[in-house]
């Protein structure tokens, strides 16, 4: 969605790409009540402006987005009853382009905040670990924190960190390197 309104608001929302979208852009409108009043500009839903201003409350406008997956139109109509294998089969055969989607926004986004070398170190880590998306959230919070901490040059070392077995004890080395740091640096 790149324009998000309500039946129930004046307001517009606008949510922000940081990347490219692999989907048209349209209108996403949420209703209070189910409608066939199809539009070609427009997709209906009963959540999106909801969703979206709430999670403003936790997050800024470019880590937010609503994706559509249209399960009816004005030549196949929702009747009263949606067969729900049909709309779990329809949505899971796009989860692959969302978080292609999703890890190509959160890399650009992440690059834009954070220097090379810790971009270089949270890539490096991604690629040698199998990790949770837990673990990916606690990583580039930590990798976040080294770069605020760390120039450049005093960061080096912390690439030989990645020679650890274990994606646990690399986690938890990278925790004691912030505090070790964090101690002596106040950022």
């Amino acid at each position: 969605g790149n324009k998000i309104t309500s039946d129930y608001s004046p307001e517009a929302l606008y949510p922000q790409l940081a990347g490219t979208s692999p989907w048209r852009g349209t209108e996403i409108r949420t209703l209070s009540a189910p409608s066939n009043c199809y539009k070609t500009d427009q997709v209906f839903d009963m959540e999106a402006f909801g969703f979206y201003t709430a999670a403003l409350s936790f997050s800024t406008s470019e880590r937010i987005q609503c994706i559509k997956v249209v399960s009816d139109n004005s030549s196949a109509p929702a009747g009263e009853h949606f067969d729900k294998a049909e709309i779990s089969d329809l949505v899971g055969s796009q989860i692959p382009n969302i978080e292609a989607f999703l890890t190509n926004t959160e890399k650009l986004g992440a690059e834009n905040h954070i220097e090379a070398w810790a971009t270089e170190l949270q890539d490096s880590a991604e690629k040698r670990y199998s990790l949770t998306e837990t673990e990916r959230h606690q990583l580039l919070k930590r990798v976040r924190q080294l770069d605020a901490l760390f120039t450049e040059s005093e960061a080096s070392d912390l690439q030989t960190l990645l020679n650890e077995p274990e994606k646990n004890l690399f986690l938890e080395q990278l925790s004691r390197k912030i505090d070790e740091r964090s101690s002596t640096r106040v950022c």
